[in-house]
């Protein structure tokens, strides 16, 4: 299969005494529906199904009562919405106007691709009052691909054969190779954006961008890139038509300047794709405005390079504003015969977490370190006292054979300006992070910063073994503040 670009993210919908969130007419289908995947045989369509007169009611409810029956214990408010038990004989699916034959119908319950742990937030004119939504159940309509010439794109549409329901799912898909990648490239919204990545402009949207190559013993390496922008929250005068927030990233090869990877999406607009975060469509409605916005946490996508040197850029649309940042990023080969330290990751927030799983979007390698996941950030600016994450990975030669039992981590924090270490951390033993017969060790915790003070330091990590062999020293800037 072949490996898609992971993008993680959280969409948040703030309404106030009011105003609140979308109105759904009977034909907006395509609200919050997962992007369509292509693989090599066939098409694979999303598809959320939603009972029309339950969903009325909750548009009808007082946003208080709303809040407290969602809230309530064993509340199934939202759950009751969704309609399950419908197999391959309730649906249809037309491309281009002409029916196919469903092959297959899965259901799954699962969240959202990249959602992470916490509540979205509704703010009211009194306070804020948090609105926990559930993981959403929905349907994979699979056919058989047809034969089209490559770069072609094409209309869907699934129908389900079921009184007073909604149907929803995206409505566009592309016979191209990096359409799951790149669904915006080829696109106006698509070529604007990479008009605007080329002009070298910041944009007047803020973004940190940070990126983290894994250590690989093949002929590739992931990258997770790593992105941190604005609130930027907005008022909308129309909920039905809400602004494209997309993103596109491309990295060059620093010498050829050749692209190298691509991905791009949307984080919320009109084809999003962020299938099971705060649905505006199961909130009250009683006007027709309502304010719109993604915080700044974490947004995580991960692409595949070999050896080199690049230049990684990234634009982020906003509406009518962007904000654009580029870094250089080094993939280096792992010599298969010595000790290594990849670059450190630091986060702020950490979940634990099952094995991964292959779900409708394909596998990713989130970071996770003995069952932990460590959540990134472009944004290395830590509260004092607050949580404080790293994650990193060793290459231990010997773990290929035998226990790795003589290699260990060295954690220190200085002072970047005399050098000063201000924090010593005990080894850790690789032994305790490592799966037999895989050299790749990654490694993560939490470190108590509580008696820092405010200000600039340096993370550094080293790996040495008993037979002398040691790594050279990674580091990572970070700041404290009150």
């Amino acid at each position: 299969m072949r490996r898609p670009t992971k993008c993680t993210f959280r969409a948040f919908v703030v309404w106030t005494l009011g105003a609140f969130a979308f109105l759904p007419s009977a034909q907006a289908q395509n609200v919050n529906a997962a992007p369509i995947r292509v693989e090599s045989n066939d098409v694979r369509v999303p598809v959320i199904v939603l009972d029309r007169a339950r969903l009325n009611e909750i548009h009808r409810m007082n946003p208080h009562t709303f809040v407290d029956q969602v809230n309530a214990a064993g509340s199934d408010l939202i759950e009751g919405v969704f309609v399950r038990g419908l197999s391959a004989t309730d649906f249809e699916v037309f491309e281009d106007g002409i029916q196919q034959k469903i092959e297959r119908v899965t259901f799954q319950i699962s969240p959202a691709w990249g959602q992470k742990s916490g509540r979205p937030n509704a703010a009211f004119g009194f306070g804020t009052v948090a609105v926990e939504m559930p993981a959403w159940p929905r349907y994979l309509v699979a056919y058989m691909l047809p034969p089209s010439p490559e770069g072609s794109c094409h209309n869907i549409s699934v129908k389900a054969d079921r009184p007073g329901v909604l149907v929803y799912s995206q409505h566009l898909y592309c016979n191209r190779t990096d359409w799951f990648d790149d669904p915006l490239g080829g696109t106006k919204l698509g070529h604007e954006m990479q008009a605007e990545l080329d002009t070298g402009k910041a944009g007047k949207v803020k973004l940190s961008l940070s990126a983290f190559p894994h250590l690989a013993t093949g002929p590739v390496s992931t990258v997770d890139v790593i992105l941190a922008f604005p609130a930027a929250w907005r008022w909308l005068s129309d909920c039905n038509k809400p602004p494209p927030i997309g993103y596109l990233g491309v990295a060059y090869g620093t010498t050829s300047g050749t692209v190298a990877a691509r991905f791009s999406g949307l984080l919320a607009g009109d084809l999003n794709n962020a299938l099971g975060q705060t649905n505006p469509i199961l909130l009250p409605t009683e006007s027709n405005s309502c304010l719109i916005g993604l915080p700044s946490t974490p947004f995580e996508a991960q692409i595949r390079l070999a050896p080199g040197d690049y230049e990684l850029k990234l634009l982020l649309r906003n509406g009518e504003n962007f904000g654009r940042a580029e870094i250089p990023v080094s993939v280096r080969k792992t010599d298969p015969e010595h000790l290594a330290i990849s670059q450190i990751v630091l986060g702020k927030e950490s979940q634990k977490i099952s094995a991964s799983e292959d779900d409708a979007h394909g596998k990713y390698e989130p970071l996770v370190s003995n069952g932990f996941e460590i959540i990134p950030t472009a944004n290395p600016r830590f509260e004092k006292g607050g949580p404080f994450y790293f994650y990193l990975e060793v290459y231990d030669p010997a773990q290929s054979g035998i226990s790795a039992q003589n290699s260990e981590v060295q954690l220190r924090i200085l002072d970047p300006k005399t050098r000063r270490v201000v924090k010593s951390l005990n080894p850790l033993s690789v032994a305790n992070y490592a799966k037999p017969g895989d050299p790749i060790i990654p490694i993560g915790g939490g470190i108590d910063i509580t008696a820092l003070s405010t200000g600039s330091y340096v993370l550094e990590a080293q790996a040495n073994d008993s037979a002398g062999n040691s790594t050279s020293w990674r580091t990572a800037n970070f700041a404290i503040e009150k």
